[in-house]
């Protein structure tokens, strides 16, 4: 996440709480350009962040994260690699 416009609180780490894939309709959510994810009912035991202009945040992969909250309006730019996860027609 590179922070372009704006800040807040984003939380790393910690525990996704009754995880479940991210599905539309059985299927992916937009897996050609977010890949594989996961939500749940909360999120504990991460780590709050303030960011604003220019921070970037790596977050590896199969790690949590969130947006706790925003300063108002944020916009960000996020490269996201998936290996062995291509779109396939």
């Amino acid at each position: 996440y590179y922070i372009l416009v704006g800040g807040g609180v984003m939380e790393t780490g910690g525990t996704i709480t009754d995880a479940v894939p991210m599905l539309t309709k059985g299927q992916p959510t937009n897996p050609a350009s977010i890949g594989p994810s996961m939500r749940g009912t909360k999120m504990v035991g991460g780590t709050p962040h303030h960011v604003t202009v220019g921070d970037v945040v790596i977050v590896p992969p199969g790690v949590p994260h969130r947006f706790v909250s925003l300063d108002g309006l944020v916009t960000y730019l996020v490269v996201r690699v998936n290996p062995g996860y291509e779109h396939k027609k």
